[in-house]
């Protein structure tokens, strides 16, 4: 029985690994956090470069499946990425038989705005995104722009022709209101007051005088 065990155990390949280093793991993790970046659009070849700074020596960067390693600057620099995209960036240890994984930097690309010096959108700087945003959350197209300046036109037409409901009256409408509606009544009854208190003063007169 004992041979048997002893043929099983020498048949059975093994191998020795080391343990993960958790205490390098765990300052790389540090190091992570402090990785930065900074990106530039390129009109040319509409995509977006991004530069990755802090990137320490053991740590390396994965974007759709390629690996970039920091230079000797710790920098790491990505190319070609596509105007719109939400770019997921990991960043990783190569520590060996360690938890890959440090960090995730997720950053959106917004779309460059080709319309924004159009002549259409002359009148609308300021007023619609479109019109007005260097980079935009969602692609710039020529029937957007009409749609979005056809229903701006529209708004403002509607809010124009009607006043909007439960707006509070102003004094001065109260007053023009007041004036429509009981002006004329107001100046005839006073000339009418005037001229009888002008006839009563006259009779008045004539009576303290014995006329």
């Amino acid at each position: 029985m004992k041979k048997i065990l002893f043929i099983l155990l020498l048949m059975i390949p093994f191998a020795i690994y080391a343990d993960c280093d958790i205490s390098k793991w765990n300052d790389q993790n540090k190091l992570a956090s402090n990785i930065t970046y900074d990106g530039a659009f390129y009109k040319d070849t509409m995509t977006y470069t991004i530069v990755f700074y802090n990137v320490y020596n053991g740590m390396y960067l994965t974007y759709n499946n390629d690996i970039y390693s920091p230079n000797s600057q710790n920098e790491v620099t990505i190319s070609g990425i596509k105007q719109g995209e939400y770019a997921v960036i990991l960043v990783n240890s190569a520590l060996d038989n360690c938890t890959p994984l440090l960090r995730t930097i997720n950053i959106t690309l917004g779309y460059y705005n080709t319309l924004r010096d159009s002549a259409e959108c002359a009148s609308y700087v300021n007023k619609l995104s479109i019109c007005t945003d260097t980079y935009l959350s969602y692609e710039p197209t020529v029937g957007l722009r009409k749609s979005m300046i056809d229903n701006y036109n529209k708004t403002l037409s509607s809010s124009e022709e009607k006043k909007p409901e439960g707006e509070e009256e102003t004094i001065l409408d109260s007053l023009k209101s007041f004036t429509d509606t009981w002006g004329i009544p107001i100046i005839l009854v006073l000339v009418v007051s005037l001229i009888t208190a002008a006839i009563f003063r006259s009779k008045f007169s004539k009576i303290q005088h014995g006329i």
